[in-house]
């Protein structure tokens, strides 16, 4: 008899995924592993037997509980979820996916619902960073109707303010984890400009031209360039690399930061509004949109003189306010900072986001989901899986 798990399935920002209580998981680290890759099909290219979208934007999982921080109200552990590989990643965040958690803090409960906004503090586990949403409410629900709109959703929605304090060095405890702002590394073309952001999540900016390119090229397109995805694969455990040789990482993290670090293409500056296109490149694939971490990352690169990514003016904007085209339009971040000196002490990054639920209830997970994977899927449950401090279950 299949097995029944509440949860809520969430759109938040240019995201989707399951959002669950975390008492609604097994406490042992491998059942729990297993219960996630039974709910979204993994492993599987289709996901077609669970509730993952076939695409790294859907298939994501944020587990939500009551925190016992006094500066938080709830806590939020994000996990990408592997679509082809039985992989749960918890060595990354996803800032999209934290309007949905704020909403959902909301109407579960966890959170008053106080008129006409509710304002929810939540602590990222992954980060150990702090969040503070405001959260529209109305007759003790939060809103979803409004007049917000941001590229990559049709239609529109209630507005959710979400401000990233302190953003910077959530993995390496550092905004510019080489000590550098802008580094230079062996490349297919020769030597490669590039810099490396720890704030989000960690990012390694790179010059769109390097590789012959605009930065303003569809998703489409660029999977189309030969090589390109591959060389994206070749930058990133060529950071990861530095930065366990610099000592930023623990030797241990070396192999995941070389599958988990972002890389993002930049187009040229411009005088006109927006100022910069950027371009994300997943592994296997590139975003359809803009990662809200990769705009954190961006306008703190932005900040910072002598990056690839600098923009003089946000130096003396207090806040300074970004506008990044990406593939599915533009996304506007405002970034506060104090410090004039070469490396800016980062206060806050504040995005517009909105969410929605779009369906409550059960998800139904195979009665032999908790036994170990066939090993026709070369891995087991466990393999794979990275969690910060004790795990879910703590």
């Amino acid at each position: 008899m299949d097995m029944r798990v509440p949860g809520v399935l969430m759109r938040g920002g240019t995201s989707k995924g399951l959002v669950l209580h975390a008492g609604a998981l097994p406490a042992g680290a491998r059942e729990c592993e297993a219960m996630i890759l039974a709910m979204f099909g993994s492993p599987d290219r289709r996901q077609v037997d669970g509730l993952g979208g076939a695409d790294p934007l859907s298939s994501k999982l944020a587990i939500v509980s009551p925190s016992e921080r006094a500066e938080a109200d709830v806590d939020y552990l994000f996990g990408q979820v592997g679509i082809e590989q039985p992989t749960v990643d918890y060595t990354v965040t996803c800032g999209n996916l934290a309007a949905a958690v704020a909403q959902f803090a909301v109407d579960e409960g966890l959170v008053p619902a106080r008129e006409p906004c509710a304002t929810v503090r939540i602590f990222n586990r992954n980060t150990g960073k702090l969040i503070l949403a405001e959260v529209p409410v109305r007759d003790g629900r939060a809103c979803t109707a409004g007049d917000c709109v941001i590229d990559g959703v049709p239609g529109r929605g209630a507005a959710i303010r979400l401000t990233f304090f302190e953003p910077a060095g959530g993995v390496t405890g550092r905004l510019l984890p080489t000590g550098q702002a802008m580094d230079t590394l062996p490349g297919a073309f020769g030597p490669m400009r590039l810099s490396v952001v720890d704030a989000g999540n960690l990012y390694a900016f790179v010059p769109a031209a390097y590789f012959g390119l605009r930065g303003d090229e569809t998703p489409a397109e660029l999977e189309a360039c030969a090589g390109l995805l591959a060389q994206a694969d070749a930058i990133r455990r060529r950071v990861a690399a530095l930065l366990v040789h610099l000592g930023a990482v623990r030797p241990g993290l070396g192999a995941q930061l070389a599958f988990s670090c972002k890389l993002a293409l930049l187009g040229d500056a411009r005088a006109s509004e927006p100022e910069i296109s950027a371009r994300i490149l997943n592994p296997g694939r590139v975003h359809k949109a803009f990662a809200v971490t990769g705009a954190i990352a961006l306008a703190c690169a932005a900040r910072v003189p002598g990056s690839v990514a600098h923009l003089p003016r946000l130096a003396v904007e207090a806040p300074g306010t970004l506008r990044i085209a990406h593939p599915a339009g533009v996304m506007e971040v405002a970034v506060s900072a104090t410090g004039a000196g070469p490396i800016p002490h980062i206060q806050g990054v504040s995005v517009l986001r909105t969410a929605r639920r779009l369906m409550e209830g059960h998800i139904l997970v195979r009665e032999d989901a908790l036994q170990p994977a066939p090993a026709a899927y070369g891995a087991r449950p466990g393999a794979g899986v990275s969690l910060p401090g004790q795990g879910v279950w703590s």
